[in-house]
């Protein structure tokens, strides 16, 4: 079987935001392959949500034997447990939410599977973490490393490392 590698952001703005990062980070490495590296954990308001609590959300990058189909599947499980549901042309809170932002260097922009992610340029809070964890990450589409988007994303959005009270 071939190894991919992937990179998730994951994120959620209820109940113990900390202990869902840490379950969830659990889930994955049992249910979809190695973590090969994390992120900082980072805080910041929630994207385009007012009246919101802040999110937490982490990159994490993952060796696995799924392909994307498998690995999406296993993503709405570990979703649908923390009772996520999508809503088509609105952000709403969650316990957590789970984003492909990239899968080896493929590109696509099939609905069901649209990689890189269409908007992890455009929002700091995944361009913060995905920086410190590998500044040298090379956008497929866009040709520039996470360092390069970040120091060039407009978003100004406060983005702080987390540390827990």
């Amino acid at each position: 079987m071939a190894r991919h590698h992937v990179y998730l952001c994951i994120g959620g703005n209820l109940g113990d935001r900390a202990a869902n990062l840490a379950e969830t980070r659990m889930f994955l490495e049992f249910n979809v392959g190695d973590i090969e590296g994390e992120s900082p954990i980072v805080e910041s308001p929630a994207w385009q949500m007012e009246d919101s609590p802040p999110f937490l959300n982490q990159v994490i990058r993952i060796a696995t034997d799924l392909e994307p189909q498998e690995l999406m599947q296993e993503i709405a499980e570990l979703e649908a447990f923390y009772g996520r549901r999508r809503v088509t042309g609105s952000y709403v809170d969650r316990e957590m939410d789970v984003d492909v932002l990239s899968y080896d260097q493929q590109v696509s922009e099939e609905p069901a599977w649209y990689v890189p992610h269409p908007r992890l340029h455009l929002r700091r809070f995944v361009l913060v973490p995905l920086a410190a964890l590998d500044p040298e990450w090379r956008h497929p589409a866009l040709n520039r490393t996470a360092a390069e988007l970040l120091e060039v994303c407009d978003d100004p959005s406060p983005v702080s490392i987390y540390a827990s009270a």
